[in-house]
């Protein structure tokens, strides 16, 4: 018996020893040659190394990653004890080619360790076999109504359409320019990944839609849903040939397929350049104005007493550039001075054009008395409709102007002393002797408050310039205590899914340092678990997030209770979160 015991032992510790040397590292692909559109299945494999961490594949520049996974498994062989751990990347290529995955290197224990290299070929489209598969009444496929067994392979057909209103046109002239996304897939989300910025244009972007409705159009003899995903109204400030480049996005499709599980691929598609040939306004005038404008006078007064400030204010309305317009100038005269205008700009975001408003304030004062009249300035501006300059001049204002001018700077000797006036009544001066029975002013606590006002406001705006805007509102737990009160107020503010989307957006990019366009699935699970969440914390806060991220192409019908449910469960996440970052 004693020496069974030992045998075991003994057998152990060759086990053991066997395990410690045995170390090795090495990298393997799903494939040599995959199509645009599909995935790379890339996996390094640890052998002998305990708990190693997850590989930094910061060197790929050929691919994107799109998921990972991890795991382990225990061999004994003949003797031989062996640990393995495999890490299992999901590679997106970036482009057609014959793209590299260099050697992966890694040191442990003062050793160095290099995997192998590889070489894939890309090439357009997908190269994936087919998956046969059942047809059953729970599978929702979208263009498939034949029924039995069949071969089906995940199809990604989907492309963006860029379009213009028109493209010929005068610099200045508004131009609608929109995206389009034709689509058979089921889209989770669509990410521009480009710069918006076009050069030689001012342009004005729509603001995002919450919920984003789609059409069925007919193209090529296919019934595609077709979804507005981006629309600006670009006013270009060049003459001659203009481009439009072609603007990239990252689309995130439902993989339907039998195998998909309902998992997600990201495709990259781009737009069609478009080329424009814009004229420069005739009659050599440099107008700022160019559309269709209205003008009209606001609200104003007939009757103002001399002393008093007159506000002249007429309001600008049209589909021209508003943010760049040139404002009509109003002169003075020998009747009145007119001082520095306010200007207001606004816009309003109709379906195809953008409208802009500007509304001038003029203040004046009036240095005479009786009825003055304002002539209003002239507005000119060029429409493309008429291709003419029209003029637009509002009506004379005719103001009866009352009073008498104060004096200012008058000169006033009292007992000998010399007293400036400058608009005030000095008649409260009186000489002599102030009488004990009186109250004194300066001793009552009214006076002590308004002294200390003043010196109390310096105090305050030294505080706020010097030590609050320096270096309190600046630190990182004033800055991490404003973004959870500002984020939790707009999760309980949200109506619906399509709301909590832009939140979550906001959240991550503010608090994790997340672009827009780097918010995946996987960028998620990789920034969790390095916070040291669970795979169920995960995986409710993804829950959420898809649903909220996908409603905005089709609406989430669900009751109001499960909806305050994920609502309530989103503020725990979010404060979890926040806390451990």
């Amino acid at each position: 018996m004693k020496k069974g015991y030992f045998l075991i032992i003994i057998f152990f510790l060759i086990s053991s020893f066997n395990f410690s040397k045995d170390i090795n590292i090495k990298a393997s692909v799903s494939s040599l040659k995959i199509g645009l559109d599909d995935y790379l299945q890339y996996t390094i494999t640890f052998k002998g190394i305990n708990n190693p961490n997850s590989p930094d594949l910061s060197f790929i520049k050929d691919f994107d990653i799109v998921s990972t996974s991890r795991s382990s498994e225990f061999r004994f062989t003949n003797g031989v004890s062996s640990y393995l751990t495999n890490f299992i990347f999901s590679l997106k290529p970036k482009r057609i080619g014959k793209l590299k995955i260099p050697s992966f290197e890694f040191t442990y224990k003062n050793k160095n360790y290099r995997t192998q290299a590889f070489e894939i070929e890309v090439v357009k489209g997908s190269v994936s076999k087919p998956v046969k598969r059942r047809k059953n009444p729970f599978y929702d496929d979208f263009f498939d109504d034949s029924f039995g067994y069949e071969p089906r392979n995940f199809k990604i057909d989907l492309f963006l359409k860029a379009v213009v209103s028109r493209k010929k046109l005068y610099k200045g002239e508004q131009l609608t320019y929109k995206v389009l996304l034709y689509t058979r897939n089921n889209v989770r989300s669509v990410n521009l990944v480009s710069s918006s910025s076009i050069k030689g244009f001012w342009q004005e972007w729509y603001p995002l839609k919450k919920t984003i409705s789609g059409t069925r159009e007919n193209y090529n003899g296919k019934i595609y849903n077709v979804f507005e995903i981006k629309k600006a109204a670009l006013f270009p400030t060049q003459v001659g040939k203009l481009e439009i480049p072609a603007l990239d996005f990252e689309v995130v499709v439902v993989d339907t397929s039998f195998f998909g599980l309902g998992g997600s691929k990201v495709i990259k598609r781009s737009t069609n350049k478009i080329d424009l040939f814009v004229k420069e306004i005739p009659y050599n005038r440099e107008l700022t104005g160019v559309g269709k404008f209205e003008v009209k006078l606001d609200k104003y007064k007939t009757k103002c007493n001399i002393n008093d400030i007159y506000t002249y204010s007429f309001i600008i309305k049209g589909d021209g550039n508003i943010k760049n317009l040139n404002i009509p100038v109003l002169e003075s005269n020998e009747f009145f001075t007119v001082f520095d205008p306010q200007v207001k700009r606004d816009i309003q975001y109709n379906e195809n054009k953008v409208i802009g408003i500007l509304k001038v304030e003029y203040p004046i004062s009036f240095k005479k008395s009786g009825v003055i009249s304002i002539n209003s300035p002239v507005f000119e501006f060029f429409n493309p409709e008429s291709n003419q300059i029209e003029k637009k001049r509002l009506k004379t204002i005719v103001v009866d102007v009352i009073g008498k001018k104060k004096v200012s700077n008058q000169v006033i000797l009292k007992d000998g002393v010399k007293v400036e006036k400058k608009n005030e009544d000095i008649r409260f001066i009186k000489t002599g002797k102030i009488s004990k029975n009186h109250i004194l002013i300066g001793k009552s606590l009214i006076y002590k408050i308004l002294i200390l006002l003043p010196f109390l406001f310096n105090f305050l705006l030294f505080f706020k310039k010097y030590i609050f805007d320096k270096f309190l509102i600046n630190s990182k737990f004033f800055i991490k205590f404003s973004l959870l009160n500002k984020v939790l107020s707009d999760i309980d503010k949200a109506k619906s899914y399509e709301e909590l989307y832009p939140i979550i957006e906001y959240f991550f990019k503010k608090g994790a340092k997340i672009e827009y366009s780097e918010l995946t699935d996987f960028k998620i699970e990789e920034f969790l678990y390095y916070l040291k969440f669970n795979q169920s914390f995960v995986k409710d806060f993804l829950r959420i997030k898809n649903l909220a991220q996908s409603s905005r192409f089709s609406p989430i019908k669900v009751s109001e209770d499960v909806f305050n449910r994920d609502k309530e469960k989103l503020i725990e996440i979010v404060k979890r979160i926040h806390k451990r970052l």
